[in-house]
């Protein structure tokens, strides 16, 4: 190993049993900070926090921690190693962690941790109870004092059900993917996932985040997914079943068809007449638009059921799937009815790109422009290098293999690290400000004022992701006008995104309506439409001071192109 594999999660977690087991498996030496510190001064953990106290234990931990971080900077062989369940308390001793290795939060239920400590003497913080309930209440606020420490990690597992040898064989084979990042909200904090074949190993990969078993899971997909010309809902299904779980299919329409109140109630109406429960789980088997209807109707199912995301077009994987954001649309607009609800992990297989039409690849691409744009202009920069090779996808029928990838005349996979890019950026902001309160989350909306509106106005016939990439371009006009972008800026992304959606999209379309539709658009406030402008490449800001003329002179040089 090149890093440090670091092992954290509250008392009873299994950081000591796993990292034993890990160590044993890749050959690495294991140390136990809770045994090697106090070794260090003569003597044993409950004796030492009774003579030395936390503070001093705290100050030695720093210590052995920071030893750690160097020995990998000098370029010693990485070693496996269980934190104090306090460890992440101390800012810089989560620096020096975050600078050497990999963080794996080891995440357990109560009723686990209960369990497993009843005959534990040696946890000197932790207060022991005969019931539940007392358990709960004593050490909650320690819980929580550590969870903003877990939630930096870089890969979370639910392990209550599983043995250390179990969680152990889970991390080697999710740290063989070909990246993976993690959504920090606490205790819902969730893993995303990419690999190529992820999609034929989904039953075992969710067992390996320890989401499943489960009683019942609905795999809520389209038609087109589920026939023998695409038969990814089959993949998905057998391979659930090959862990033993019952699988339930529903199929709904493909697109905004499935956004309606209609579509949610159908889904309500299965559940309940399956009989199922909060323990359940969905899994959302589509594109943005499944995820969408999945997502709300889980969140809004008895107030609530877990759900994890299996995005199949590039607009789900590099944007939908993430946030927790679901909705349905009302004849007064779109998204305009949802809820918050974030999903236990996001699985993405990049094999099943080519599987969905062009135009909305080409959506996809536009959502991954819009990161750049907001906020790392080396996004840009890399996509105008290989601009060639994104657009050019080979065919569902050639070799989809990491051997044959060099060999296909497109190259797709330069995409991949691209995608974890945007995704980055999408799960900082959103982590920062998951209801869009503080502004962060907002600057996610970038292009989506004049995308929605022309979405209405075309009554949903313009792609989603398309329309973001005309919103875009339009917003550059507005700051063109301002002087907050240089005409090189605008022509860099006309060129970037020009070839992902023509202004003949909307090019028939009613002014008057495209404006009536902005006016009812969801980011208004009271001082009018929080409108996001560029500031240069990889910068955004907020402006309420936007006029209806400075839109209508945007589109008609939008339009004009």
């Amino acid at each position: 190993m090149t890093g440090n594999l670091y092992l954290t999660g509250f008392s009873g977690s299994g950081k000591t049993s796993v990292g034993k087991v890990l160590a044993q498996r890749l050959k690495a030496e294991f140390v136990d900070l809770d045994h090697a510190i106090p070794n260090r001064a003569g003597t044993d953990l409950a004796t030492f926090f009774a003579e030395e106290g936390e503070q001093a234990f705290r100050t030695l931990e720093l210590d052995y921690v920071s030893e750690l971080a160097a020995d990998v900077k000098s370029g010693k062989p990485g070693k496996v190693v269980a934190l104090g369940g306090g460890t992440l308390m101390n800012p810089a001793t989560q620096e020096h962690v975050e600078s050497s290795g990999v963080l794996v939060w080891l995440r357990a239920k109560w009723s686990s941790l209960f369990e497993r400590l009843l005959c534990c003497d040696d946890r000197p913080l932790l207060q022991k109870a005969e019931k539940l309930h007392e358990f709960i209440s004593y050490n909650r606020p320690f819980y929580e004092g550590r969870l903003p420490g877990y939630a930096h990690c870089d890969l979370v597992l639910d392990v209550d059900n599983m043995t250390p040898a179990d969680t152990a064989t889970a991390i080697t084979r999710i740290m063989d993917c070909s990246w993976h990042l993690t959504v920090r909200f606490f205790e819902r904090t969730h893993s995303v996932l990419c690999d190529s074949g992820l999609l034929a190993r989904t039953g075992q990969m969710l067992y390996q985040l320890g989401i499943l078993p489960r009683g019942q899971v609905w795999l809520i997909t389209t038609g087109n997914l589920d026939d023998d010309k695409l038969p990814l809902a089959k993949i998905v299904k057998e391979d659930l079943e090959s862990t033993r779980q019952e699988v339930r299919v529903l199929r709904i329409p493909d697109g905004e068809a499935a956004k309606t109140i209609e579509q949610v109630t159908r889904i309500h109406n299965a559940m309940l007449g399956a009989g199922t429960t909060r323990d359940d789980l969905v899994i959302a088997l589509g594109g943005g638009t499944v995820g969408d209807a999945a997502g709300f109707a889980a969140a809004t199912y008895m107030r609530g059921i877990d759900i994890v995301h299996i995005p199949t077009t590039l607009v789900g994987m590099i944007d939908a799937a993430l946030g927790g954001k679901t909705a349905i649309n009302h004849p007064k607009g779109k998204n305009l009815i949802g809820a918050y609800h974030q999903p236990k992990a996001i699985l993405i297989d990049p094999v099943v790109l080519n599987t969905s039409a062009d135009e909305y690849y080409l959506a996809g691409l536009a959502e991954l422009v819009k990161y750049g744009c907001i906020s790392d202009i080396s996004i840009i920069e890399e996509c105008e290098a290989n601009w060639k090779d994104i657009l050019n996808r080979p065919k569902w029928e050639e070799k989809w293999t990491r051997d044959g990838w060099g060999q296909l005349e497109g190259n797709p996979w330069s995409l991949i690290p691209l995608m974890k890019k945007g995704l980055a950026i999408k799960s900082r902001l959103v982590s920062a400000d998951e209801r869009e309160v503080t502004g962060e989350r907002t600057l996610l909306n970038f292009g989506h004022t004049f995308a929605h509106a022309f979405e209405a106005a075309s009554d949903f016939k313009i792609p989603h992701g398309q329309a973001v990439a005309l919103g875009i371009r339009a917003a550059f006009k507005i700051g063109l006008k301002r002087k907050t972008v240089t005409v090189e800026d605008v022509t860099r992304i006309d060129n970037l995104l020009g070839d992902l959606a023509p202004v003949d999209l909307i090019a028939g379309l009613d002014g008057e309506r495209i404006l009536e539709a902005i006016k009812l658009d969801k980011k208004r406030s009271k001082d009018g439409i929080n409108f996001l402008l560029p500031k240069g490449l990889g910068e955004v800001e907020i402006f309420t001071d936007v006029t209806v003329d400075e839109m209508k002179e945007a589109l008609v040089a939008l339009r004009e192109q």
